[in-house]
């Protein structure tokens, strides 16, 4: 590895180092440290306490923000065209990737363990059934499970505390009063041996010692139940030192949304997941599973933030439709149409635009379409340009506003944050707010004020980037329908790219025109999801590869999917701890 010792000089005259990375520190400090120097104090701002000077001096120890300054580069949001000498051009843009690139095959060693983490309530639920075939409703007993980048399956944030570990002991008193113990027999006879061993192994997702299987065989079958379910091994992803059962487990989790069945655990067993052919089938196989669905339900719902629907209160004398059973049609239609496209294995570019949507009759007379009686959610032609694809959505829509109006700074942010996976840094203090009503204030409308804010230096670097998007979306109301616009806001809206887009039609035209922007970021959460934290570099670099992948194969989505599931922070035994 000659790049280690030559990136211990990357604060040394040039000449020194390879190429690609002097011209990368070049370019950054030229174009990037007037901001980013990594001042601190009361007066220092967000983007002078990004320390890219520190960065250069000790990439190895500055990985995260590398990974932050990556993303935001290759996805075009940095420099800002007001940097000094204009920002990056293409060519220079590259050329800054390539030296990150660089710099990160040198620092970075093998794939990064997640925060040790336990099951989530939904994996909790869906485990039980696979066990007993019972519907345990786990949400009675645990509290909602708090998200970490956008996910409730991230370490961080998955951990158990005395009251949660009280709480689950109520659930599982639940689960072993509801067993019926010929039921049980019949899944496992927990009087023998071979019964516990069989049992054990579909709780802990992997070969029990002979010590536990011993253990418990001195217990009644309630006992072994308890003990089982109480135990750390069924609680929390343990996977260290498993082999190939711990790439059964995150391959379960990811796709199926629960600890793997017997099948899997046998296709471990017997060495089917150990070279990629193979494992790629076995993934196929998965995804043909009608358990895969957890991907629309626990993926989709939080990637697109309809999972968030349960919590909005849109004011009703405002948006007078909205109602409970509108609210369960739109978080429906983001889980029927992201199941319809994996099982179909459509293109990953329909949740940019689709010729169809997903609809009931109360969603359809929502959107102006005639003639749906159906009430359950189904796949329809799209009525028009307006809808078809995840930016027409009601759901989205109304989880992106606010209970009075609509937000174009919400909705511009929820573009950066799932869309580009670029999500804008939290605002400085005392930059104050905009009303909470969409009712022109002293002759300014809405969307003159949030030009006014963009004016100030300490917003525009961020609103900028957001409110374009945002504006564009202007035509939807706080709940999602077509509204007749307020003077102006139909006004043709310039794209950070510098696209100018004057429809939902001309922004989703844009969209697609950069595509491989919105499939890194699709693949980025994706990824998120499946191994618990974010990407790092070398991870970015190895989701570029199934991004690649997935437009030779005419973008695809199954194929998008599987590079993340076989990628190395999956198939890595040595990701665990």
């Amino acid at each position: 590895m000659v790049l280690i010792p030559a990136l211990a000089l990357l604060g040394s005259p040039l000449g020194s180092l390879p190429p690609d990375i002097e011209g990368m520190r070049e370019l950054t400090e030229l174009v990037c440290l007037d901001c980013h120097r990594g001042a601190s104090g009361p007066e220092s701002t967000g983007a002078s306490r990004i320390d890219l000077e520190g960065a250069l001096r000790a990439p190895g120890e500055h990985l995260e923000l590398l990974t932050t300054a990556f993303a935001q580069v290759r996805q075009g949001f940095m420099p800002p065209s007001d940097a000094p000498g204009g920002g990056f051009d293409d060519a220079e843009r590259d050329e800054w990737i390539r030296g990150v690139r660089g710099i990160a095959r040198g620092v970075e060693g093998p794939p990064r363990a997640a925060t040790l983490r336990r099951m989530s309530r939904r994996q909790m639920e869906r485990t039980l059934q696979r066990l007993f075939g019972l519907d345990v409703p786990v949400e009675r007993f645990l509290p909602r499970d708090a998200s970490g980048y956008g996910f409730d399956t991230t370490g961080d944030t998955l951990f158990v505390t005395p009251l949660y570990y009280e709480s689950w002991y109520e659930c599982v008193d639940y689960v072993v009063g509801e067993l019926d113990a010929d039921e049980l027999r019949a899944r496992f006879d927990l009087a023998s041996a071979a019964g516990v061993r069989a049992f054990l192994r579909l709780a802990f997702s992997r070969e029990p010692s002979e010590e536990q299987v011993a253990g418990r065989m001195e217990l009644g079958w309630r006992d072994v139940v308890r003990a089982t379910l109480l135990s750390q091994e069924f609680l929390y992803h343990l996977e260290a030192d498993a082999g190939a059962f711990a790439l059964a487990s995150r391959l379960s989790f990811f796709l199926h949304g629960a600890r793997p069945g017997q099948e899997l655990l046998e296709l471990a067993a017997s060495g089917k997941l150990d070279d990629s052919d193979s494992a790629a089938e076995v993934v196929s196989a998965m995804l043909d599973d009608p358990a895969a669905r957890s991907l629309a339900e626990d993926f989709a719902a939080q990637w697109l933030g309809t999972s968030e629907l349960r919590d909005v209160t849109p004011d009703i004398r405002r948006y007078r439709p909205f109602n409970e059973k509108l609210r369960r049609s739109m978080g429906l239609e983001v889980v029927e149409f992201f199941d319809d496209l994996v099982r179909q294995n459509r293109s990953a570019l329909e949740c940019i635009d689709s010729e169809f949507v997903f609809v009931d009759k109360r969603l359809a007379k929502h959107y102006g379409i005639e003639g749906v009686k159906h009430g359950d959610v189904r796949r329809v032609p799209k009525p028009n340009e307006v809808r078809g694809g995840v930016l027409g959505m009601a759901g989205v829509l109304t989880v992106t506003s606010n209970p009075l109006r609509t937000s174009p700074v919400k909705r511009g942010q929820w573009m950066l944050e799932r869309l580009f996976h670029a999500p804008a840094p939290p605002p400085p203090p005392n930059v104050g707010t905009l009303p909470e009503d969409d009712q022109a204030e002293e002759g300014v409308s809405l969307r003159a004020r949030l030009a006014q804010h963009r004016a100030s230096p300490a917003c525009a670097a961020c609103h900028d980037q957001m409110d374009p998007y945002g504006l564009a979306l202007e035509m939807f109301d706080g709940i999602g329908q077509v509204r007749a616009l307020e003077e102006g806001a139909a006004a043709p809206v310039t794209l950070p790219g510098g696209a100018e887009v004057a429809s939902v039609a001309g922004l989703k035209a844009a969209l697609l025109e950069d595509s491989s922007r919105f499939l890194e970021a699709f693949g980025s959460a994706l990824f998120t999801y499946a191994v618990g934290r974010p990407p790092t570099l070398r991870d970015l670099f190895e989701i570029e590869e199934a991004v690649r992948a997935c437009e030779a194969d005419g973008y695809r989505v199954r194929t998008l999917i599987k590079g993340v599931a076989l990628s190395s922070a999956m198939t890595d035994a040595r990701r665990t701890r």
